[in-house]
């Protein structure tokens, strides 16, 4: 399944938020979690 970028990004946005990231903080980390996903980058930490 595909899911559009900007889609993903405010999702990803949306759960930091959630979670009482800074906005800013929120922002950046969900544009890089999102370009990790688009480029087939996929780290897990366990």
């Amino acid at each position: 399944m595909r899911i559009p970028f900007e889609t993903l990004r405010s999702e990803f946005k949306r759960v930091l938020l959630s979670l009482d990231f800074p906005e800013k903080k929120a922002n950046l980390c969900a544009t890089i979690f999102a370009e990790n996903s688009r480029d087939g980058l996929y780290i897990h930490m366990d």
